[in-house]
């Protein structure tokens, strides 16, 4: 039944043809998708590090660009009164950092 159905279908062109991609563009997809989570991992990483310090009273300034060469001096200059806090801090900044 499925088969006629196919053939009906097929005579009607009523079907799509389905390119199956080969070897060499499947390894540029898995590129772009890798590619597009650490792009993903670094956004939430700068908003987990931002977010941290906006919690702890900390804030570069307004008008002031965060990502900088002069905003990634001030962050090394943050020090938390906390243990526990410095070390959040420290991997957090480390997050951003390595990538």
């Amino acid at each position: 039944m499925d088969s006629q159905k196919l053939a009906l279908q097929h005579r009607f062109g009523d079907l799509t043809a389905v390119w199956v991609p080969d070897p060499v563009h499947e390894a540029i997809r898995d590129l772009v998708r890798a590619r597009m989570d650490a792009v993903m991992q670094l956004m939430r990483a700068r908003q987990q590090c931002l977010a941290f310090l906006l919690r702890r009273g900390r804030s570069y300034g307004p008008g002031k660009k965060n990502w900088t060469l002069r905003h990634r001096r001030w962050l090394a200059t943050q020090a938390f009164e906390q243990t526990t806090h410095q070390i959040v801090f420290q991997d957090y900044v480390e997050a951003v950092w390595s990538d």
